[in-house]
């Protein structure tokens, strides 16, 4: 139960979004790089929100510094072209789906096949942007070559206390939450 609201807690981080950035008054026009007319940034978040194959990662939770874990549970990815269904073993009749659009990514939550709520992301960002489309303070805060000497290509989103980790092309990899009081780790074992 306490894993689930703590999944819970750090994905509604994210609905509280991000707002547009400053606007530019003067006539001068700076040329960007483009897709399709969308600005090209430094990081693709959907290579890193999201595996790029169908899989199941075993995640190991653990308080404050113990050195084993509270508890262990599964998730599984189903992978379609620009859709991930994400379900864990500890919320079987849950499931959280990813898909991508042409500039965002829309994350929605499912509880008995029915829609419980979203948020939606920026599709790209370069270090120190908001991540949501709605104003917060969720951001991307590194960008990690080796992270915990175990995994390479990763990046770090912070939204308040709740620091997400996410490797290219596998997903979330791990994730901390950290007060006064507590600290909560979870990172991915398999």
């Amino acid at each position: 139960m306490i894993k689930k609201i703590l999944l819970a807690t750090a994905l509604l981080l994210f609905l509280n979004g991000c707002g547009s950035g400053p606007t530019n008054d003067d006539e001068t026009t700076i040329n960007t790089p483009t897709i399709n007319n969308i600005e090209k940034k430094d990081y693709n978040l959907w290579e890193y929100m999201v595996p790029t194959n169908d899989r199941v990662n075993s995640f190991s939770l653990y308080n404050n510094d113990e050195t084993k874990p509270s508890e262990t549970y599964t998730t599984s990815y189903k992978v379609y072209e620009n859709l991930v269904e994400e379900s864990s073993s500890y919320a079987p009749d849950e499931k959280t789906i990813y898909e991508k659009k042409d500039n965002e990514i829309v994350v929605s939550f499912q509880k008995d096949n029915s829609i419980m709520g979203f948020f939606t992301l920026e599709l790209q960002a370069n270090i120190d942007d908001m991540v949501t489309k709605k104003a917060s303070d969720c951001k991307l805060e590194k960008h990690y070559p080796l992270y915990n000497d175990k995994f390479s290509d990763v990046i770090e989103i912070v939204c308040g206390n709740q620091h997400g980790f996410y490797q290219k092309n596998v997903g979330e990899i791990s994730q901390i939450a950290q007060d006064e009081t507590s600290k909560r780790v979870r990172i991915l074992s398999n």
